[in-house]
């Protein structure tokens, strides 16, 4: 009997320390499981906290839920505490505090702003506007305009009014100035000066220059012209050589008068000559997509430059 009792007790002892073994080693697999949960809610939070870009940092508190692991550690017995170092593996969770390396995507955002703003710089616009104050010739305005052709005559200015310098003998040597620093897509637009007593026994234009550029020898553009007396309002290629030019498109504006308004635009390959904003022609050429406005004068032999001009003018990008 000493010995079945001893082997009873022994074997309740074993049971019992089994028994022990097993919770032990639940409680250390839930604080893992836990330690494991703790993470995926703090890594979660970090993510929401790196959309919204300043929460970085506050996501690494919520990291702290790696004391979950140290839950383990209220387990009893060395073995509990064993399986609290588990748990302290939970801790090594906390790295998750490097998710909200996450605040770093919120750099994205910046990214973002960068795309914005170079949809800014595309939408800045470029305008140039003047009234033709005092003289000069050719006409400059502080290096705002330029004429580089050697081939075609200047443009002055004088008591508030810009008009060309032809001898009306030159042939196709019309006077002209240019701007510069526009994008492709731009518009011109003219206040319109004429005299009562021009001579009408020739012609005499306006022009609104687009996509313009220019050297010693050569000039190329478009071309937007009306007459004094509206007779005919016409959309020319220059191209490049004196004299080279394709009319591209005409109409006409009966009753053009002292104080009207010229207009024209560029926007893609699409040409437009208004006047007084209503549409008088409009016509598509895909020769040039650069260049910039300007203004521009013709005439023949008859009459001065001065009777027909612009009294202000005014360009901008489209």
């Amino acid at each position: 009997m000493p010995e079945e009792k001893a082997r009873a007790i022994s074997l309740v002892l074993l049971v019992l320390g089994c028994s022990s073994d097993d919770e032990s080693g639940a409680r250390v697999k839930d604080a893992g499981a836990l330690a494991d949960a703790s993470l995926d809610r703090a890594g979660g939070s970090a993510g929401a906290a790196g959309k919204v870009g300043a929460g970085g940092g506050g996501s690494g508190g919520a990291a702290t839920g790696g004391f979950a692991g140290t839950g383990g550690a209220s387990a009893a017995g060395g073995i509990g505490g064993a399986g609290g170092v588990g748990g302290s593996g939970g801790v090594g969770g906390a790295g998750g505090i490097g998710g909200a390396g996450g605040v770093g995507g919120a750099g994205g955002v910046g990214g973002a702003g960068a795309s914005a703003g170079k949809a800014g710089a595309g939408g800045k616009a470029t305008t140039y506007t003047t009234e033709f104050d005092g003289v000069e010739n050719p006409l400059s305005e502080n290096g705002a305009w330029s004429h580089v052709g050697l081939d075609w005559r200047t443009v002055e200015k004088s008591g508030g009014i810009a008009y060309g310098t032809q001898t009306g003998t030159g042939g196709y040597d019309d006077s002209y100035a240019i701007l510069s620093g526009f994008p492709p897509d731009q518009m011109g637009s003219g206040v319109v000066h004429l005299v009562p007593t021009i001579d009408g026994s020739c012609t005499h234009e306006v022009e609104v220059l687009l996509r313009w550029l220019d050297a010693a020898h050569t000039a190329r553009g478009y071309e937007c012209n009306v007459s004094f007396n509206g007779a005919y309002v016409q959309i020319v290629r220059w191209n490049g050589a004196l004299g080279d030019f394709t009319v591209l498109g005409g109409g006409s504006a009966p009753g053009l008068k002292d104080g009207d308004t010229f207009k024209a635009t560029i926007s893609g390959s699409v040409i437009t000559a208004y006047v007084n904003d209503v549409q008088r022609v409009q016509v598509t050429d895909t020769t040039f997509t650069t260049g910039n406005p300007g203004v521009g004068f013709f005439r023949r032999n008859c009459g001065k430059n001065s009777d027909f001009g612009f009294k202000s003018f005014s360009a901008t990008a489209m």
